[in-house]
């Protein structure tokens, strides 16, 4: 389930528990060049149906792949700053 919210830049991937409420929740990031997507299979491996998940996507897009996602920019503080 990928929620998005206007106020919010993230997009998210929200997976939730399989109890209410959760014991706790298990946020992974992606890799440079990666994005949320990549993670969501990962789930059943955690063996942990009572934690919900999130995956947030990186804020910017990547420099050398179209579909990629990344947390911070190669090319300088030029780009971090104009996006606050």
């Amino acid at each position: 389930m990928t929620q998005t919210d206007p106020n919010n830049p993230l997009e998210i991937i929200f997976v939730p528990a399989r109890t209410n409420p959760p014991l706790g929740t298990i946020v992974l990031l992606h890799g440079w060049g990666a994005n949320n997507q990549d993670l969501g299979d990962l789930v059943p491996y955690f063996k942990l149906p009572e934690y919900q998940f999130l995956f947030p996507n990186g804020i910017f897009d990547h420099e050398y792949n179209e579909t990629g996602k990344m947390w911070y920019s190669f090319t300088g503080a030029a780009q971090l700053n104009s996006y606050r």
